[in-house]
């Protein structure tokens, strides 16, 4: 490759960092954080928590955060539950694995370690759409460490791996290089996830209209790099 070549390529990921960056810093804005962290293996994992009483641990599906369940939250505390919704590895506000593939088997083993400081004892775990592939694999290796499930609409046959060949694979193990994933997450991917929000929230709600600025929200955080 001329060095043309490499000037006008690294000028392009300098344009798209800067871009992102921007793109960041706005959705910050728009959409701070609204609950506390708590750290799991080194990763600090942002949740919203609500009432006293039995655990109740809300876990959100392939797109959005904790935001999911705002008004679950505030019905789940008002009955006598402590109603935790977390943002998953990766989303909204929680840290990603920087070693490890965000597996359903390895997002359980960081819910149990920050449950564990929380010390929310024996929950009932409530999952949506990707999310009961989470909660099963928790189930399956912790069996006697919860009290209930409740899969809403669940992707209950993912398993524990991605299926070999996918665009999830890849991106995957492209992410865990270590200087080759954050270049990629600050400056090719943030733009591709801003493009894909609006076909995949739609079509998540479909026949039904998006509510009112949700499709912003999931723009702002899905496609914000979270290092």
């Amino acid at each position: 490759m001329g060095m043309c070549a490499i000037t006008g390529v690294a000028a392009v990921m300098l344009a798209l960092y800067a871009h992102n960056q921007r793109e960041v810093r706005r959705a910050e804005n728009a959409f701070p954080p609204r609950g506390s962290f708590v750290t799991a293996e080194g990763l600090r994992l942002h949740y919203v928590c609500q009432g006293a009483g039995q655990p109740v641990v809300l876990l959100h599906g392939g797109i959005l955060s904790s935001c999911d369940y705002a008004g679950v939250l505030e019905l789940a505390a008002e009955v006598g539950f402590r109603a935790i919704a977390f943002d998953r590895p990766g989303y909204g506000y929680s840290e990603r694995p920087r070693r490890d593939m965000a597996t359903p088997a390895v997002q359980a083993r960081l819910l149990r370690e920050a449950l564990s400081v929380l010390k929310a004892e024996r929950p009932v775990l409530v999952a949506h759409s990707w999310s009961g592939s989470l909660a099963l694999a928790y189930a399956l290796a912790y069996p006697d460490e919860i009290a209930g499930l409740v899969l809403l609409a669940p992707g209950a046959y993912a398993g524990d791996a991605y299926p070999a060949g996918t665009a999830d694979l890849l991106i995957g193990r492209l992410l865990r290089v270590p200087w080759l994933g954050g270049l990629l997450a600050n400056t090719v991917l943030s733009p591709l996830a801003r493009l894909l929000a609006k076909p995949m929230v739609t079509a998540a709600f479909s026949p039904d209209p998006v509510p009112p600025g949700y499709l912003e929200r999931a723009r702002a955080l899905w496609s914000r790099q979270v290092s």
